[in-house]
């Protein structure tokens, strides 16, 4: 037997629970699809950003290809300054690095490889930038500041091949300084790493040849 005498009753009932529990449901209610709204543009959000810097890198490199970067500079630059958290942002400072230093603009050069040591999340890449300006310190005949960006690479982070790159500018640095046992130490660090590409190798066996023949 039903608990309520009639229709009227039961709609009694209902009232007084709405208004007993109405606006909590309605916040419970409220805060989910908040929630769900909030999450949702989120997703969308990133989901623009990381398109926005696929296509910006893209657009970047095509340019670089063509030796006609200087037209987006302004444009790679903003989105460095705006979205330095982007997997893209450190690829295109570095495109923008090389591009500055085949230009002879050497403190520019450095700013895109310091911005790469300082953001990039990724080893690997902080290891390109850094080596990348111990080269362009050396073209500025500073072998002292190269060494510095040198020191501050952490050896045991880096894999094979990497250590093999690393101890080929330190070479290279170690000429600079005029210290050739210690060149010679570093070039021969570089060919006790196997499977490096032949480039690589055929160099540096000519810097030890020029060091033996001094």
């Amino acid at each position: 037997m039903s608990r309520y005498n009639d229709d009227d009753e039961q709609l009694q009932a209902l009232k007084a629970w709405w208004q007993k529990n109405g606006t909590w449901l309605l916040s419970g209610v409220l805060v989910v699809v908040v929630a769900w709204s909030g999450w949702t543009y989120w997703q969308n959000h990133q989901l623009s950003k990381a398109m926005q810097g696929s296509a910006m890198f893209e657009l970047v490199q095509a340019q670089a290809q063509q030796d006609q970067i200087g037209e987006i500079l302004r444009d790679a630059k903003q989105f460095l300054a705006e979205q330095p958290e982007s997997p893209y942002a450190t690829g295109i400072a570095l495109i923008l690095g090389k591009h500055y230093f085949d230009q002879a603009a050497y403190d520019d050069a450095l700013a895109q490889y310091d911005w790469v040591i300082r953001h990039s999340p990724d080893a690997s890449l902080s290891l390109v930038a850094s080596l990348r300006s111990a080269k362009v310190a050396l073209q500025q005949g500073n072998p002292a500041s190269a060494q510095a960006y040198l020191d501050a690479v952490s050896l045991k982070a880096l894999a094979p091949e990497e250590k093999a790159n690393y101890h080929f500018m330190a070479g290279e640095v170690a000429m600079a300084q005029q210290a050739p046992d210690q060149a010679r130490t570093h070039y021969e660090s570089v060919l006790s790493v196997t499977g490096l590409p032949d480039g690589l190798k055929n160099l540096t066996r000519l810097k030890l040849s020029d060091l033996a023949g001094n």
